[in-house]
């Protein structure tokens, strides 16, 4: 049979049973955005935590390695030898002495946590503090809103002065103008003098900042989180990570490489694990989408077994003017195809817009709808469409001539 034919009959069958066909659209669109939504939730995760790293090519993050540091709950073993008392190396000195003692590193920031209350004009806020070491906005290239960073005087004397990443200053005061606005931390008032701009990053957003000395002078916060290397854009990162390794290795006097309470990672370093982190969870979100396809395409598949059985007649009577088994099998193998793609386009199209509502009642998280999740969901809405529609397919062709004329 003419190709024209087969297409024509397909059609004309997919139209005069609009019920019919209007389920099994549903069915791909419920199954193949389902995917697409799934991917899209992934790859908006993905983003969003790129997006809060500093995207700074020479930063090597120190942080405490809590695996290795012993638990202070329990009891020390009876042993004839005492395990070696690892040294603290999150220390301001410490951070001092790295520039000189460790080839290839500019310089050295640090922050310290403050756990405190926080109270403004008599109602609590919520702030996340941290105590940071000098020139801290200045490497990190931070923007101005308002005001001014902390001077040489203001650190130097420990004094209590705040500065406000873009979220908290909403949080506490909406469209009110903080600089020189008293907040009270722990007790003490502190001036707000300076405002960051937006700076789409988590630390610098949500986040007020202190000076490290007055964190330690007035709180006795002296617990150092972070150190913040950064090494010389001359010179290859890895290897100055090998020297600082080796330098605070010796430092932290631990028995082997392996029982250092701390751990050195690149930026490179960090990204790799967030694509590791996030490849596996898009793949148990494809997964869970998956299973709606599956559904649905169980669904549709005994949509046209039913059909096949409602055309019992038509097809006998195809088959007695000369049709093939392989003309009944295209006829319904064309009606398959298109109506998954008729549904595919549909199902994005439904994405889009499942992703714009997501993006407008949670405005710190979007959905990303990539090229290659487009491609993914075409080709696999004609897989499901071949696939789902086989079955009823081969039964249609395989129906002999003269049961399917008798056939009721």
């Amino acid at each position: 049979m003419h190709p024209k034919i087969l297409f024509k009959q397909a059609f004309s069958s997919i139209f005069s049973n609009k019920l019919r066909s209007l389920l099994s659209l549903l069915g791909i669109v419920i199954g193949i955005s389902s995917v697409i939504i799934m991917l899209a939730v992934g790859e908006g995760a993905k983003q969003s935590i790129l997006e809060s790293f500093d995207n700074i090519d020479n930063l090597i993050s120190i942080e405490k390695n809590y695996a290795t540091m012993p638990d202070p709950s329990e009891k020390k073993a009876q042993t004839p030898i005492e395990a070696p008392v690892l040294k603290n190396i999150f220390t301001p000195e410490l951070a001092q002495e790295i520039p000189q003692k460790v080839y290839g590193v500019d310089s050295v920031m640090y922050t310290a946590p403050l756990w405190t209350s926080c109270v403004y004009k008599s109602k609590d806020c919520f702030l996340s503090i941290l105590g940071t070491s000098k020139g801290y906005f200045q490497v990190k290239d931070y923007e101005t809103l308002y005001g001014h960073t902390f001077t040489k005087k203001e650190y130097a004397d420990s004094q209590k002065v705040i500065v406000l990443g873009y979220n908290a200053v909403w949080e506490i005061f909406h469209k009110q103008n903080p600089l020189g606005k008293k907040i009270s931390l722990g007790g003490s008032n502190f001036t707000v003098i300076w405002v960051l701009k937006k700076q789409n990053k988590w630390q610098a957003d949500g986040y007020a900042f202190i000076p490290y000395t007055t964190s330690a002078k007035v709180f006795g916060s002296k617990d150092i989180e972070k150190l913040e290397v950064f090494a010389s854009k001359f010179l290859d990162i890895y290897t100055v990570k090998k020297n600082l390794q080796y330098f605070l290795y010796l430092r932290n006097r631990a028995p082997s490489p392996s029982q250092v309470d701390f751990r050195v990672s690149t930026n490179e370093d960090a990204l790799k694990q967030v694509d590791e982190i996030i490849g596996k969870m898009r793949i148990l979100l494809a997964a869970i989408g998956s299973i709606a396809l599956i559904v649905g395409g169980i669904g549709i598949m005994n949509i046209m077994l039913v059909s096949v059985t409602e055309r019992t007649r038509e097809i006998g009577i195809k088959k007695a003017i000369g049709a093939t088994k392989l003309d009944i099998m295209s006829q319904f193998l064309i009606e398959a195809v298109v109506l998954s793609l008729l549904g595919c386009v549909i199902a994005i199209w439904v994405s889009y817009w499942i992703a714009y509502a997501i993006k407008k009642f949670l405005s710190e998280f979007t959905p990303i709808i990539t090229p290659d999740v487009i491609l993914l969901s075409s080709w696999v809405a004609i897989a499901m469409g071949i696939l789902f529609w086989l079955l009823p397919a081969w039964k249609a062709a395989k129906l002999k001539t003269i049961d399917a004329l008798r056939y009721e």
